[in-house]
């Protein structure tokens, strides 16, 4: 959506339609419904994107380990137990 109702930027405002909503004596039932359909509304969108690229590559960084556990161990940053690694 590339822009919503003013007072309704973000998430962060989804109060702000709660007290509209009371505002405008709209009827619990009727909020509820509102608001569920429309997080279910989402829920189906995340899915078909997910179901859509499920076949695709994921992309992964290659990205050099800044320390191994070898090194981290020997300096003291990690306590392995040697039974634990044997």
């Amino acid at each position: 959506m590339a822009s919503g109702p003013s007072g309704l930027e973000d998430v962060s405002k989804y109060p702000n339609l709660v007290a509209e909503f009371e505002r405008r004596d709209v009827q619990e039932a009727d909020m509820l419904g509102i608001m569920g359909r429309n997080f279910i509304r989402v829920l189906q969108a995340v899915e078909d994107i997910a179901l859509s690229k499920q076949h695709e590559r994921l992309l992964e960084d290659d990205v050099k380990p800044f320390f191994s556990i070898a090194t981290a161990t020997q300096r003291g940053w990690v306590a392995i137990h040697s039974e634990r690694w044997n």
